[in-house]
C-alpha cells in the first residue's frame, strides 16, 4: 500500500495527477505486486526505497534548494538497508548521476553546495551499513557469487554445452531479462505465476511508455526511470542464473507501471483533443481503463494462479489441511495421534505453525511403530490421523476404541489424503 501511494505522490509529482492515479492504479492491480506484498519478503521493500529516492532526487532538482537535496539523501541513504537496492542502487546511482550530468551539468553545478550536503547526509545515514558490509564483504558477495553467471563459472559451462560464444549466451540472457515485463515467463520459486510481470493490455502500454521515455530522453523524470529498468534488467536478471525470476526485478515494477500509466495518460490527451473531451471526461475514462487493467490481474491472481496449486505437494497439503482440521476441534482436553512415518512426522513446519491447540510432544505425537499408541496415561479425547499408506492400521484403533468418528479427507494431491478418527473419552 505505501509504494502505491508513494506512486501517486511521485507521478502526481513529476508527470501530473493523471499520471499519478492511473499507475498508482496499475501497481495497485498488478499480480506480482500483490503476490509478494502478501508473502511477505523483504523484496516487496526495495521498490518503495528506490521509488521515494529516484522521485525525491528528481524533485530535489527542480526545486533547487537545501531541504529538497537533504530529504533526497535521506532516502538515498536508507536504500542499502534493504537486500536489492543494496546490490543495485550503487550501480543505478553512479549511472544516473552521470547522464543527469551530461543532461542538465549547468543546472547541477549552479546547485552544487545544496548536492553535496544531501550526499554527505545519504552517507551519514548509509554509514552503518556500510561499515557491516565492509566487515562481512562475503555477507554482501554471498549470492552474487552463487547466482553471477560471471562469477560461478556458468557462463562458460553454458557457451560450451550449447557450443556458441560468451556473447551469444549473453544476448539470449539479456533477451529473457529485457522481457520480463512483457515477454518472458516468471522462473523465481517465489511466485512464477506462469506469465510475465505486467499482464497483456499494462504491457503493451509499457512499451509504448518505453518510446515515449526514449523519445524524451533529456528529461530526468524519462532517463531515470529508463537507468532504473536498465540496471534491475542487466544485474537483476541478465546476470543472474534463470532470468527473468520476478523477486529480483520487482524492484523496478513501480518504473514500469509509471512508463504504462504516462502512456495511457499521453493516448487520453491525444484523444480528448481529437474528441474535444474535457480533462475530467477523458482523465475519468483513462482511469476506468486502468482500473479495468487492474482488476483482470487481481482476478487472476486470486482465481486462476491460485487455482493451479504450483507450489504444494501432498505433505503439505496434509500438514495444512490436518492443522486446518485441528483447529476445528473446541476443547482444550484433546490428544491427537498421527500415522505419518516415516513420510511426514508432527514437527513438519507447516503443522506446528498453523496449529493454534495442538503442539508436537505437548498433546501431537507421532506413532513411529505400527500398531494402537499408549494412550493409558491420557484422561483426554484421542484423535488419530493416518495418511494413505498406513490406512490399514485405521482397523487395529476402530477396534481398540470403538464408537469412533471417521472422516476421510480428500484433496488436491491425493485422493484421499488423510483420515481422521475421533474418540470421545
Amino acid at each position: 500500500a505505501l509504494t502505491v501511494l508513494a506512486t501517486y505522490l511521485v507521478g502526481r509529482r513529476l508527470w501530473g495527477r493523471e499520471v499519478g492515479l492511473v499507475s498508482a492504479i496499475l501497481l495497485a492491480g498488478a499480480h506480482a505486486h500483490i503476490h509478494y506484498a502478501r508473502l511477505g519478503m523483504t523484496n516487496i521493500w526495495d521498490p518503495l526505497w528506490v521509488l521515494v529516492a529516484v522521485g525525491m532526487l528528481i524533485v530535489a532538482r527542480e526545486r533547487g534548494n537545501r531541504f529538497g537535496w537533504l530529504l533526497a539523501g535521506l532516502c538515498v541513504g536508507l536504500t542499502p538497508y534493504w537486500f536489492t537496492s543494496a546490490h543495485l542502487f550503487p550501480l543505478l546511482m553512479p549511472a544516473g548521476a552521470l547522464i543527469w550530468a551530461v543532461a542538465d551539468g549547468d543546472n547541477l553545478w549552479a546547485q552544487r553546495r545544496h548536492i553535496f550536503a544531501g550526499a554527505a547526509l545519504a552517507l551519514l545515514v548509509a554509514l552503518p551499513q556500510i561499515l557491516f558490509y565492509r566487515q562481512n564483504l562475503p555477507i554482501f558477495l554471498d549470492r552474487v557469487n552463487a547466482l553471477g553467471i560471471l562469477q560461478n563459472g556458468w557462463l562458460q559451462q553454458e557457451a560450451a554445452n550449447q557450443g556458441v560464444s560468451l556473447w551469444t549466451v549473453l544476448g539470449q540472457q539479456w533477451r529473457q531479462a529485457a522481457l520480463a515485463f512483457n515477454g518472458s515467463v516468471d522462473t523465481s520459486l517465489s511466485y512464477n505465476a506462469g506469465i510475465p510481470l505486467l499482464s497483456t493490455y499494462p504491457a503493451l502500454f509499457f512499451v509504448l511508455g518505453l518510446g515515449l521515455a526514449l523519445w524524451q530522453i533529456r528529461r530526468p523524470r524519462h532517463f531515470w526511470l529508463l537507468i532504473w529498468l536498465l540496471i534491475t534488467i542487466i544485474g537483476g536478471g541478465m546476470l543472474l542464473l534463470t532470468p527473468p525470476a520476478s523477486h529480483r526485478l520487482l524492484i523496478a515494477l513501480p518504473a514500469a507501471c509509471l512508463l504504462a500509466g504516462s502512456a495511457l495518460v499521453w493516448i487520453g490527451e491525444r484523444l480528448g483533443e481529437s474528441f474535444k473531451l474535457s480533462r475530467r471526461g477523458w482523465t475519468i475514462a483513462v482511469a476506468g481503463l486502468a482500473l479495468i487493467f487492474a482488476v483482470s490481474d487481481v482476478t487472476f491472481y486470486f482465481g486462476q494462479y491460485r487455482a493451479e496449486h504450483r507450489f504444494g505437494d501432498r505433505n503439505s497439503e496434509i500438514a495444512a489441511r490436518m492443522s486446518d482440521y485441528l483447529n476445528t476441534i473446541e476443547g482444550d482436553d484433546w490428544t491427537a495421534y498421527f500415522y505419518g512415518a516415516p513420510a511426514m512426522y508432527v514437527d513438519f513446519p507447516t503443522i506446528p505453525f498453523l496449529s493454534t491447540e495442538f503442539q508436537p510432544d505437548v498433546n501431537l505425537f507421532d506413532v513411529d511403530e505400527p500398531g494402537v499408541p499408549d494412550t493409558s496415561l491420557t484422561a483426554q479425547n484421542l484423535v488419530f490421523i493416518f495418511v494413505p499408506e498406513r490406512s490399514l492400521e485405521v482397523q487395529e484403533v476402530e477396534a481398540a476404541f470403538p464408537n469412533g468418528e471417521l472422516t476421510t479427507f480428500e484433496g488436491v494431491y491425493a485422493n484421499p489424503l488423510f483420515y481422521a478418527y475421533k474418540v470421545h473419552r
